[in-house]
């Protein structure tokens, strides 16, 4: 059977008016209800086919619906001097301080439906394409570099350990515990670090001081012709992987000299093997 509901109505209408069936064996046949039968008869015979077409369900009364007379004095005040809105609200509370009115947003959909809203055309967001992917083909291409953060330890003082990797092999090439950030804890590790493995084409890092830092006490005057100008943020990203040695070397043992003392220490000290295992997990 047809599944077309205009076309099912024609043939249930031309059916009954054969007289060969009556509404109830109709109504059987199509699947609809008795009133729902008659009630298409009824409309078909006072208005021909094409009453088979869908109604509108839309209410013919709207109670919070704006009078059409208040939509045409704001579609005359827009068409004569252009005003928006906010602008045209104020207006009509001016003229009319007694009388209520349609909110902003009310306005504004009168307004886009009588194709009197100029819409602002949305400007496209541009995404950021991210850094050029990092390839070596050899060591000592490229070193990242980046503080690894800093943690308290024992004697309530904090460690910051600067960590220096190779991109090529993934070596930890240096994992060094720092009072602080400063330059001057920095220098002598780099200039340790040269002479062991001699001087990379470029090293990369982030804005954090004292990479980035143009002063004095900058390590541009130590890292001058090797520092990659080009501050790349996933640098921060590739010195993760130097984590799990950090905590091997610098973390572990002052948990273990924490041990000796009490048990925080010890809790201490399971809490990193712990840590160390999630990693290995990964």
């Amino acid at each position: 059977m047809d599944t077309n509901p205009k076309k099912q109505r024609q043939h249930f209408y031309r059916d009954y008016a054969s007289g060969q069936w009556s509404m109830s064996e109709l109504c059987a046949r199509y699947r609809i209800s008795r009133p729902t039968g008659y009630k298409w008869v009824d409309r078909i015979e006072a208005e021909g086919l094409k009453a088979v077409e869908d109604r509108s369900r839309a209410p013919n009364r709207h109670p919070n619906r704006t009078p059409e007379h208040v939509e045409r004095e704001i579609l005359v005040l827009r068409e004569k001097y252009g005003w928006g809105a906010t602008k045209l609200r104020e207006i009509l509370k001016r003229r009319h301080p007694r009388r209520p009115l349609p909110a902003r947003s009310t306005i504004n959909e009168i307004l886009d439906r009588h194709g009197q809203l100029r819409k602002n055309r949305r400007r496209q967001s541009w995404k950021h394409p991210g850094a050029v992917r990092l390839e070596t083909a050899g060591p000592n291409e490229i070193w990242p570099a980046d503080f690894k953060g800093q943690f308290k330890m024992g004697d309530r003082k904090y460690c910051y350990p600067l960590t220096v990797t190779d991109h090529y092999s993934r070596m930890l090439l240096l994992c060094k515990a720092l009072p602080s950030v400063r330059t001057e804890g920095a220098k002598p590790a780099f200039r340790s670090l040269f002479r062991e493995y001699g001087l990379p084409d470029a090293i990369r890092t982030d804005n954090g001081a004292p990479f980035a830092s143009t002063g004095i006490h900058g390590l541009c005057d130590l890292l001058a012709g090797v520092l990659d100008p080009t501050w790349l943020i996933f640098a921060e990203g590739v010195a993760a992987g130097a984590m799990l040695t950090m905590i091997a070397s610098a973390m572990i043992p002052e948990a273990v000299h924490m041990g000796t003392a009490n048990a925080v220490g010890l809790s201490t000290l399971a809490g990193f093997m712990a840590a160390i295992s999630f990693k290995l997990l990964e």
